[in-house]
Parts: C-alpha cells; structure tokens; sequence
C-alpha cells in the first residue's frame, strides 16, 4: 500500500514537472530576456534617481520639491552620459572611449 502511494506520488509530481509554463509566465521572460543592457542601466539609474528624490521629498514633505529633485537628477543623469536615451553608433567610437586608428587619416 505505501509503495502504491508513493509510485502515486511520483508520477503526478512527474506529471506537473512536465507540464509547460503558463503563456503568460513564458511571455514575460521572453520580454525581459530582449532587455538590452544599455536599457538595464537606464532602468538603474532612473530608478535610483527616483528614490533618491523621493527621499528628498518625504524630507520636505512636498511633491513639488519631490518632481523638481526628480527632474533634476534624470536631467543631469542624461547630460552626464550615465543616462543613453538612444544607442550609440558603433563606428563613431572605438570601444574603449577613443578614436580608432583609421579615423586620423579621414
């Protein structure tokens, strides 16, 4: 009787294990997956500009001081280049910040 039960056991676990995700599981890592990592970054940086200017608006205890903090730190993120709202094209710069060696010649 317990090695029925057991047996029983293991094959409905077997049977779930089996069994794909729900679309909408699978649809969302889908979504994240295509997620650049310039993207990831941009997501970093806004958000921690966020708490940051939420923590100064709770200190002021203002959603004006609040949007104005937020607004001034994405802005100076942008300008900074911490913030890329657009890809960068590739032939503009060498990967380590310089000008390639072909560029000089042009």
């Amino acid at each position: 009787m317990r090695d029925s039960c057991i047996s029983a056991t293991r094959r409905c676990l077997i049977q779930q294990c089996s069994t794909p995700p729900p679309a909408r599981t699978a649809y969302r890592l889908k979504e994240t997956a295509h997620m650049s990592a310039r993207q990831k970054l941009n997501q970093g940086y806004i958000q921690g500009s966020l708490v940051i200017a939420g923590a100064i608006g709770v200190a002021c205890e203002s959603w004006v001081v609040f949007w104005i903090a937020a607004l001034i730190l994405v802005g100076l993120s942008t300008h900074s280049g911490e913030i890329r709202p657009t890809q960068r094209r590739r032939d503009q710069r060498s990967p380590h910040g310089r000008r390639s060696t072909n560029d000089h010649r042009r």
